[in-house]
């Protein structure tokens, strides 16, 4: 039970990061780096919204590590990442139309 909770809070905490990065490229004075991948001529990706999903998965593999807990915190946040990230895709957060 602990870690189906585990992997539902860790899923909505990737999946609002996801959508978080993805809309800050919006804004015009966020003054970060815009990381984009075209697909069409008029659609692009933008990578923000993934790589902060990564360094937060990252981050928690490191503190599984220091725990010494790796292999139960790889398994519950890979899943979290997996199903964030396909929700995601799925709710087209990152695609941009010019």
């Amino acid at each position: 039970m602990k870690r189906a909770v585990a992997i539902i809070a860790e899923f909505l905490l990737f999946i609002f990061v996801f959508l978080a990065g993805s809309l800050l490229t919006a804004i015009p004075s966020a003054h970060l780096p815009v990381w984009t991948v075209d697909l069409s001529p008029k659609r692009y990706f933008v990578l923000d919204g993934l790589l902060l999903m990564l360094v937060i998965y990252l981050v928690f593999i490191a503190i599984g590590a220091a725990r010494r807990r790796l292999g139960s915190v790889a398994v519950t946040s890979t899943t979290a990442l997996v199903l964030a990230f396909a929700l995601g895709l799925a709710m087209k957060f990152g695609f941009v139309t010019r």
